[in-house]
């Protein structure tokens, strides 16, 4: 288990902010609401686990900056709504600010979250890494994929399903269209050819 107070409490250390339990608490909760299926805790265990990979080639408070924006990325999801992103980053630049951070901190974390709306190739390091993390999903083996496929469907499910076909095959070649679907080299190479596979197959069965 990943969402830990002890990881919270490291992240906003490195960070040299205030640690709030409460804000800890918050934020698992919004993370278990009831419309979601596939935006879960289980995602962002997911997120965090990611993380790892990249320890080693990023300095600790690159780290902690990516990790407090996978915490909010997704914290706002209302199924309706076409600016969970935008809130998501507002509620997580409220806290830095109360918490004491710092204002390219804050900057950094607003732009990570903002580029996980996945309208635009992500530009930097940074955004490179958090980006391929988010999409990290669609490079999961086979039974995974096919999990998270029906998890996304459920949160859908009031879309008829024609409508939804169209639009999750549209979702679904674009990142099968892009040149690279992992910008990193070490997601690149462990996860590209299993996402073109996955998406391949899920694509021909709507």
């Amino acid at each position: 288990m990943l969402m830990t107070l002890e990881r919270w409490q490291r992240v906003c250390d490195t960070l040299q902010i205030a640690c709030e339990e409460n804000e800890f608490q918050k934020l698992l909760q919004a993370w278990s609401e009831s419309q979601r299926v596939y935006h879960t805790q289980q995602h962002l265990q997911e997120c965090l686990q990611h993380v790892d990979y990249f320890a080693a080639q990023l300095s600790d408070e690159e780290v902690a900056i990516i990790e407090i924006a996978l915490w909010y990325h997704d914290a706002i999801y209302q199924l309706s709504a076409k600016d969970n992103e935008r809130q998501s980053a507002n509620w997580a630049i409220s806290y830095l600010q109360k918490a004491g951070g710092r204002l390219e901190v804050l900057e950094d974390v607003e732009r990570l979250i903002m580029v996980t709306c996945h309208d635009a190739l992500p530009k930097g390091k940074l955004q490179q890494v958090i980006v391929d993390i988010d999409l990290a999903i669609l490079g999961a083996s086979s039974e995974r994929f096919n999990e998270y496929g029906e998890q996304v469907r459920q949160e859908y499910a009031h879309v008829p399903k024609l409508i939804y076909r169209y639009k999750r095959k549209s979702i679904l070649k674009g990142f099968l269209q892009r040149d690279k679907i992992f910008q990193t080299n070490v997601f690149n190479s462990c996860y590209e050819n299993q996402a073109r596979t996955n998406l391949k197959k899920e694509i021909a069965s709507l």
